[in-house]
């Protein structure tokens, strides 16, 4: 939800706009005097004639990215400004993704505390400097990833017990609205390895983690209106803000709740470890705020997840012939391999669709995206004579993905693309869907690349072998339906169909 005035935001409290109507007023005549630093770069959606704000410069962000992005590539070919909601930002050529992908002088952590609010209450999790956000990483990068070859088995049931709930075992057609239901698949089977069983099928635990990114956008949107030193201030009042501190106190109690329940108990053995234990392994006694981390957790894996999920199952309906390779691949594999993480990896057809989305999806909007958001600490020269000035906002393009000289027709949907590329040696690595480069950077570039992505192709590959063995599916209106843009985010959309009905599966999924 977008909210496009300060009535929409306070429907009950306009007394408070009134009271700040002076400190707003000074806020205005300083944005008119002075600038920033970024202005002296082309800004292709910068104020027009007889505009006196940038709220008009703001708008043309929200609803023309894309067109923007081309525009300011076809004016300056290494880097030019755009003013987004949240402030001008430098968009650098892909060209420069290698030059700066492991600098120490961009900061991830500030740039994600800027666009998230992070030092207002509500929005905690994204304070990712903190000892919850370290924690949140260690346990990504250290326990999950020695964890993942002990959990496929345990996805796999949880799959089968989120499918019969939210899909049914109904071998007639139905119609289902899909995105919702494919984030209470994977918020059940985020949470198993999140929660443990404490948790995992708890219908309110899935829903604080789900609407609580659904609420962090809505409030983000609204605090984006306001000036950056009124937002806390503004914070306390705005009901979507509202609803964050609520959801974060009621994560604390069941969180706190499993904590005391697990404390409790004398012996833990012949339980699958979870990320509550390897937190609070990792801690080293350190005090932190276990709710906090969940919920970060849940905010980085579910929706995208989900995302990339409904996503691919819209682009495998209609495709008979794909759809059926995609089968028989699962069943050669599981039968020779089993259900082991390498036999996750041998499924290369699969692996090479969910690539070829996780590009293509932009496509569909007509979109270029951008990636590796950072904060410079420092002023950074680069080649070409580009200077980034210190505390400049920089994101770089992604625009290469659908380079024609890198991928033929790029703009076409090709399930084998990927496919082909790793009968290639010099390519096997660089063409699987964790791989990340210049080339490819839908799960972001260098150091800061998502280091949760080992975990969500093994989850969204488990999801899915059970998807299509389990099911027939078909667009309920024959064509794929469309996709969301707001500024640089791209969404699935939220109330699309599909029509699906369950089917005998070839062999027995665990």
């Amino acid at each position: 939800m977008v909210l496009t005035s300060i009535y929409e935001v306070f429907p009950a409290n306009l007394g408070v706009v009134y009271l700040l109507a002076i400190p707003i007023f000074a806020w205005v005549l300083l944005n008119i005097l002075s600038g920033s630093p970024l202005y002296d770069f082309p800004a292709v959606n910068g104020k027009q004639k007889y505009e006196v704000l940038l709220t008009n410069a703001r708008r043309r962000f929200q609803t023309q990215a894309a067109a923007l992005i081309k525009s300011g590539f076809s004016a300056s070919k290494n880097a030019f400004c755009m003013i987004t909601d949240n402030g001008p930002i430098l968009v650098l050529s892909n060209k420069y993704a290698k030059e700066l992908r492991n600098d120490d002088r961009l900061s991830l952590s500030k740039f994600t505390a800027n666009e998230f609010h992070s030092k207002i209450p509500g929005f905690e999790p994204f304070n990712v400097a903190t000892v919850e956000g370290q924690l949140m990483l260690n346990a990504i990068k250290q326990q999950l990833q020695q964890a993942l070859d002990c959990l496929v088995v345990p996805l796999s049931a949880e799959t089968s017990d989120a499918l019969s709930k939210n899909w049914t075992d109904n071998p007639e057609w139905r119609e289902l609205i899909l995105k919702p239901s494919i984030l209470q698949i994977v918020a059940q089977l985020s949470s198993k390895v999140f929660t443990g069983d404490d948790l995992c099928r708890n219908p309110e635990w899935h829903r604080i983690t789900i609407t609580y990114t659904t609420h962090v956008y809505e409030a983000t949107q609204a605090l984006f209106l306001w000036p950056k030193r009124l937002r806390p201030t503004i914070a306390r009042f705005l009901p979507a803000c509202q609803k964050l501190r609520t959801q974060i106190e009621q994560a604390r109690a069941m969180i706190s709740a499993v904590l005391a329940k697990r404390k409790s108990e004398k012996d833990a053995a012949g339980r699958l470890s979870d990320a509550i234990d390897w937190v609070e392994e990792s801690c080293e006694g350190r005090p932190y705020d276990a709710a906090i981390t969940q919920l970060l957790l849940s905010f980085a894996a579910i929706h995208s997840t989900a995302d990339m999920m409904t996503q691919v199952l819209y682009d495998i309906c209609g495709r008979e012939e794909l759809l059926s390779e995609m089968r028989q691949e699962i069943i050669s594999v599981i039968q020779d391999q089993g259900w082991t993480r390498k036999g996750l990896f041998n499924l290369k057809l699969m692996d090479s669709v969910l690539k070829e989305k996780h590009a293509h999806r932009a496509n569909i909007a007509s979109f270029m995206s951008v990636s590796m958001g950072r904060v410079s600490e420092d002023t950074i020269h680069l080649s070409h004579g580009v200077t980034i000035p210190k505390g400049a906002a920089v994101m770089v393009s992604s625009d290469s993905m659908w380079d024609p000289n890198e991928y033929p027709e790029p703009h076409s949907f090709d399930g084998h693309r990927f496919l082909r590329l790793r009968q290639s040696p010099e390519q096997e690595k660089y063409a699987q869907l964790v791989s990340s480069t210049p080339n490819h950077m839908g799960f972001g570039y260098g150091k800061h690349a998502c280091p949760g992505r080992f975990f969500a192709a093994n989850e969204v590959k488990i999801a899915l072998c059970h998807m299509l063995l389990k099911y027939d599916f078909r667009l309920t209106d024959n064509r794929p339906p469309h996709i969301v843009s707001l500024g640089f985010n791209l969404f699935t959309d939220p109330m699309a169909k599909i029509s699906l009905r369950r089917r005998k599966e070839e062999i027995q999924l665990p």
